[in-house]
């Protein structure tokens, strides 16, 4: 079966972003639950959501969530995100400039907080000075490396830097569905009639088989905790360490086989946790 995936160059990720949508995927509230429904039914009653998103899709949904804690690493994307959008709205000239700001004022927040506080800026605020540092040294690579890769004069209307991520709770299922995206972008279908959205997401490593599942599920989890029960037109992938490039067009029929996909995960993730506890 041929790839839907479209690997690009990277320096056309501003022209896949901008380009008008030859597929809209809308659907009716019947058409929605039928989606949901090939995601397969949940048989563990009494038990917590399962977690599924890119990273859990990739590592494993058995991957025991361990608490949370920050580290410069961690903090790059929130720091890198928050960078980009003083520089793309020219409240800084630069990266560097842009992630001292934002370090500067998490840290006059987080100094007023508690102790045990989970924000970035508490730990900012009372983390080292060689950690501090560090976290600025990664949010300075984070934003200089998405904003040196799209032509951001190209934008006849402002994209959304960074966003929480679209959640879909699907109960009988058993199952909390994500999708994270750096930048989602308005643009119009090919008749200028629809006003639709493309998603651009920010990917570890390089292109790989999976590649074409996390962003379907990320797609799905859009789709899915959308309000007009419309998909995003495309999902976009950039590579930044390997500089890759791919794009996903979405269409009924890839959310549907992205649904199929992520039951046959989750149904061999569950027997094989029932068959160790049988054992």
């Amino acid at each position: 079966m041929t790839s839907p995936l479209r690997r690009i160059e990277a320096s056309a990720l501003t022209k896949e972003l901008l380009a008008p949508a030859t597929n809209v995927a809308t659907f009716t509230r019947d058409e929605l639950r039928h989606l949901e429904s090939r995601l397969g039914t949940s048989s563990t009653e009494g038990e917590g959501l399962l977690r599924v998103d890119s990273w859990t899709l990739r590592s494993g949904l058995g991957v025991p969530e361990s608490p949370f804690a920050w580290t410069p690493h961690f903090a790059k994307r929130s720091l890198g995100l928050a960078a980009l959008r003083l520089v793309v709205f020219g409240v800084a000239a630069t990266p560097q400039e842009a992630v001292a700001r934002e370090v500067d004022r998490l840290v006059r927040l987080g100094v007023d907080q508690p102790p045990r506080s989970s924000s970035l800026a508490a730990y900012l605020a009372s983390c080292s000075p060689a950690l501090r540092t560090a976290a600025i040294a990664h949010g300075v690579t984070y934003a200089t490396e998405l904003f040196c890769a799209i032509d951001w004069k190209s934008f006849t209307r402002h994209p959304l830097i960074g966003s929480p991520d679209a959640t879909a709770v699907l109960r009988s299922q058993g199952i909390s569905l994500r999708g994270r995206a750096e930048l989602i972008c308005d643009i119009d279908d090919a008749s200028g009639a629809q006003l639709t959205e493309s998603r651009l997401v920010v990917m570890h490593g390089v292109i790989e088989d999976d590649t074409t599942l996390l962003l379907g599920s990320a797609a799905l989890a859009a789709t899915l905790a959308s309000s007009d029960r419309t998909a995003p037109a495309r999902m976009v992938a950039f590579f930044p360490t390997s500089g890759q490039a791919a794009v996903l067009d979405i269409t009924e029929n890839i959310l549907t086989r992205t649904a199929l996909g992520i039951a046959k995960r989750v149904e061999n993730y569950r027997t094989s946790a029932a068959e160790s506890l049988a054992a």
